[in-house]
């Protein structure tokens, strides 16, 4: 079995989009990277 890792980025004009709204940028937001990974040849594929 063969495992693979993918990070995945928020993506940048999704962050500024949300902090344009009056009420969500007076809140302390913090986007956090998460990762992907795939199992080669099994029926799984797992977000972190």
């Amino acid at each position: 079995m063969k495992i693979t890792t993918e990070t995945l980025e928020f993506p940048l004009s999704v962050k500024e989009k949300i902090m344009k709204i009056p009420k969500i940028s007076k809140l302390n937001l913090e986007f956090v990277s998460g990762k992907n990974i795939h199992f080669e040849k099994e029926n799984i594929l797992c977000a972190v």
